[in-house]
């Protein structure tokens, strides 16, 4: 997945028709767009302060850059991984 975050306090939602649920799986929750499913936003249970936004809800996110790639171990044989960018093994342990 490709997401970008932002303080939880800074973040503005319009949604009009109100789709947007919230599923809480205690150590983190998922918020879900009711209409399609897509999962759209998530928070980490210690970090509620933190939203992690699905890039492809920002309407435009030609400006965000690559950070890290989680979970960089179990990336299939044909993907490239670029060796520029911090890589993790899981949610957070850096790959050397």
């Amino acid at each position: 997945m490709a997401s970008s975050g932002c303080p939880t306090d800074a973040l503005t939602i319009h949604d009009p028709d109100e789709q947007l649920r919230w599923y809480d799986l205690g150590y983190c929750r998922y918020g879900f767009c009711a209409t399609c499913g897509s999962r759209m936003f998530w928070q980490g249970a210690d970090h509620m302060e933190h939203t992690s936004i699905q890039a492809g809800v920002i309407e435009d996110a030609s400006h965000l850059e690559l950070a890290g790639i989680w979970f960089a171990d179990d990336a299939q044989p044909h993907v490239t991984l670029d060796e520029r960018v911090a890589r993790h093994s899981g949610n957070g342990d850096e790959t050397p």
